[in-house]
């Protein structure tokens, strides 16, 4: 008994490190509280230190982490709370006038870079999990990260698709780094629409689909524009996917 208490301990020990993810985001809830440029903290951490610390320190070899640990679950359930405090500061900041003029742009700069940086990695880990209450956390995650579609496309597209020349989230050979973030973010979108549009038996929709809200069809289907845009709603109500007729459950 006093053996396996100590094994664990050791294993919780070993994600420690992993507090470490909250820096960016205390940052940017300190840079939109105090205004200024402080309201660059956390671009200039994240683009600027940390890529640097990139290049000069070693990689990390050490081993992933245990099946009994408990404190990552712990960060990453903490971590949706304080991303979404993060966005609190935003428009607490601007309301308030802490927000002014240029620091308004690097404020939201900054609360953006903490989504895309740590958000979407949260959220993507939890989408993933087959408990329903842990997934609708993930999907709210992914809202207020500006990736709603992923809990679409990622499960029902990119998992199926992954590496082909038909995925929109793979990389192409000789493709520069700009020119998949171009062809990459719409592509994503598309795709999420279409497999919506699948699953719901109408054929292909898409932004600017005629009479998408015309009267006698608003009901019906904005609310499934609304389950595409946000990942939400009866089509991802399963366990690991999202069901809908034509589809398989992920």
């Amino acid at each position: 008994m006093q053996t396996q208490t100590s094994a664990g301990l050791k294993e919780e020990v070993a994600s420690l490190p992993y507090l470490a993810s909250f820096f960016p985001s205390l940052l940017v809830i300190g840079g939109n509280l105090l205004g200024e440029w402080f309201a660059a903290s956390n671009a200039v951490f994240t683009m600027g230190i940390l890529v640097i610390a990139d290049w000069l320190l070693p990689a990390d070899t050490s081993a992933s982490r245990k099946a009994g640990a408990r404190l990552p679950d712990v960060i990453l359930l903490l971590s949706v709370a304080l991303h979404t405090f993060t966005l609190g500061t935003l428009i607490y900041g601007i309301q308030t006038g802490r927000l002014t003029g240029p620091f308004v742009w690097m404020a939201a700069l900054s609360t953006g870079i903490n989504a895309g940086s740590m958000g979407i990695v949260a959220a993507h880990a939890l989408v993933h999990r087959r408990e329903k209450w842990l997934q609708h956390l993930g999907l709210w995650y992914l809202v207020i990260s500006g990736n709603p579609h992923l809990s679409i496309e990622h499960r029902l597209g990119q998992q199926r698709r992954g590496g082909t020349w038909d995925d929109p989230a793979t990389a192409r050979f000789n493709e520069s780094y700009y020119q998949f973030l171009l062809r990459t973010i719409p592509g994503q979108w598309r795709s999420a629409l279409d497999i919506e549009a699948k699953g719901s038996g109408r054929g292909e929709i898409t932004v600017f689909t005629p009479k998408l809200c015309s009267p006698g069809h608003r009901s019906r289907r904005c609310w499934d524009w609304f389950c595409c845009m946000y990942g939400w709603g009866r089509r991802c109500s399963g366990p690991t996917g999202v069901r809908g007729r034509g589809h398989e459950t992920a």
